[in-house]
């Protein structure tokens, strides 16, 4: 009993979203609500956004329903599932084969790394494949330090994006295709995939050439993919404990989108040594995304409050970052936090930021939103008892008419109620 207070405070680092500009409305930026019925009727966030053109957008993204095993740690992730747009505001659920609708599941059993939890975390199209990295918790508790390192993660492709298979690692890792290395990580969290390839041999948010948003083709085998050669790198996040609580964004190199040998930190994305700064414990959940001239990168800060803010790096290289003071004068931003209205679904969170380049110059970013109010009634016990909700802030010129990314105005409101729990009350 006495390490509970540490894993508690592990696993509020690890899951909670705390964390622009405030709405003028409580629904401003709201584009996926939780809907009853279905695997997000509780939960939605971390989003990856394609646009395939001007009238075609996919999404895919994770969640967990109201009576989702709270045993899996106080956390937004449970199943995954997939989503549709014509205009990249208004979306609707495409079902999948899952459990309400989703379109992969935990497999429930003690011998999987993903047995619990899981969540897509990115997903790229390449050769006709979609590949989906996805973080993932075996089906037990998390009760101390060590449990911490079987959080790991994996792969799954598909032909149509909405029926998946896995691709299983060692059984030493339980299937996982990333595990943890000594000395390097503790976990593996929140893998995101940069192709850096001179020719790029991926799509992901440029216009994609991808089968019909709603096309229903075989399951690809894992054995039988076609080779990738390509200039891959993946960023996850891990949590140092000593001397001091700090995320950790971290890299991986791999050719095929398969198999990653570990680089070490991101350069540049260290947490802020200034305690009273808002990523002082470090970031996480970072993308990187290429504009002209260079690139950016977005990530998830937490302060020594554990309250989360989007901040905002810069690179002329993609490898070397330098966190933005351009925007406040504060390395790194923030350029999005919670909004200012108390009843808003973001009132006490944003983060899982996705960055998604528009032809026009435009940067759509996708964000998780958490409100002030529980919504579960035993939502005095923890975050996993508050609603979470994806939202989506768009990048405004600054005053010589150019897009400088430092600051982002929610999208106009698109629902005109919130969400609703049933018997368990409104958010």
């Amino acid at each position: 009993m006495l390490f509970k207070p540490l894993i508690c405070l592990l696993i509020h680092v690890l899951f909670t979203r705390h964390v622009a500009q405030g709405a003028t409305s409580a629904l401003d930026g709201l584009v996926i609500r939780n809907e009853p019925g279905t695997w997000f009727s509780l939960k939605a966030s971390m989003p990856v956004v394609f646009r395939v053109s001007a009238r075609d957008y996919r999404m895919w993204a994770y969640g967990r329903e109201l009576n989702f095993s709270s045993q899996y740690a106080s956390s937004s992730f449970g199943r995954s599932g997939y989503f549709t747009s014509l205009d990249g505001s208004h979306w609707n659920p495409v079902p999948g084969d899952g459990v309400l609708g989703s379109v992969l599941d935990p497999r429930r059993g003690t011998d999987y790394f993903d047995g619990g939890a899981l969540g897509f975390t990115d997903v790229k199209y390449a050769s006709g494949t979609f590949y989906a990295w996805y973080q993932a918790q075996p089906d037990a508790a998390l009760t101390n330090a060590t449990d911490l390192t079987k959080l790991r993660a994996g792969v799954a492709v598909s032909h149509d994006g909405i029926h998946w298979s896995r691709c299983n690692g060692s059984a030493q890792a339980q299937g996982a295709l990333l595990d943890v290395t000594p000395g390097i990580d503790n976990l593996i969290f929140g893998p995101h995939i940069f192709d850096f390839s001179s020719a790029s041999v991926m799509s992901d948010t440029a216009e994609a050439k991808l089968p019909p948003a709603n096309a229903s083709l075989p399951v690809p085998d894992c054995s039988q993919l076609p080779p990738i050669q390509g200039n891959f790198t993946m960023l996850y996040h891990s949590l140092a404990v000593t001397p001091k609580l700090q995320l950790q964004q971290l890299t991986a190199k791999s050719t095929d989108l398969l198999h990653f040998n570990k680089t070490g930190p991101l350069d540049g994305i260290s947490p802020s040594k200034d305690n009273s700064s808002f990523d002082s414990v470090g970031a996480a959940d970072g993308r990187i995304i290429k504009i002209p001239g260079g690139y950016l990168y977005f990530y998830e800060a937490t302060d020594v409050n554990f309250s989360y803010a989007i901040g905002l790096a810069r690179s002329v290289d993609g490898v070397h970052f330098v966190k933005d003071t351009s925007c406040t004068g504060v390395p790194g931003g923030p350029v999005l936090t919670p909004s200012t209205n108390a009843s808003a679904f973001d009132a006490s969170a944003t983060g899982t930021p996705f960055p998604l380049l528009q032809p026009n110059g435009e940067i759509w970013l996708y964000y998780v939103g958490f409100g002030l109010q529980p919504v579960l009634k035993d939502a005095a016990a923890s975050e996993g008892s508050f609603a979470s909700q994806i939202g989506l802030a768009m990048s405004v010129s600054n005053a010589s008419g150019k897009q400088d990314y430092c600051k982002f105005v929610r999208a106009p409101p698109v629902f005109d109620a919130p969400a609703t729990y049933g018997e368990l009350g409104t958010a």
